[in-house]
């Protein structure tokens, strides 16, 4: 439900400033309206990526991470004390409530199932490796 209020605000804001600027007499809204949304510093959508690449970059031993099962990777970034499992834990408290295929309404969120997460970990370890 949260995910769902977020988008509908966003739209909602996003469609009132659309709005206001469209009165303006000038040819410009659209690309005014795009600049004005790539203003925005904070975009939180690419702070999940960007994590996943600096857990990735963090694991002391990536080579032996990968063989471990994916319920001892888990394990292993719920509850370690090196800097990935921390970054991994402020992950899940900060987007816990996301998930793949967020809006689907049966789908798990990554708190409950961050087995997606995971295999995001493992591909950023694997590029890196190459």
């Amino acid at each position: 439900m949260h995910n769902y209020n977020t988008l509908n605000n966003t739209l909602n804001y996003n469609h009132v400033i659309l709005l206001i600027i469209s009165d303006a007499k000038s040819e410009d809204v659209y690309s005014d309206f795009a600049q004005l949304l790539s203003s925005a510093n904070e975009v939180i959508s690419a702070e999940v990526p960007n994590t996943l690449r600096e857990i990735a970059k963090s694991i002391p031993n990536p080579e032996e991470f990968q063989l471990k099962s994916d319920d001892q990777m888990i394990e292993y970034l719920k509850t370690g004390d090196d800097t990935c499992c921390i970054k991994f834990r402020e992950l899940l408290k900060k987007h816990g409530h996301r998930g793949y295929r967020e809006f689907d309404v049966l789908a798990k969120q990554w708190n409950d199932n961050p087995l997606h997460l995971i295999k995001s970990i493992i591909l950023c370890i694997r590029l890196a490796l190459l």
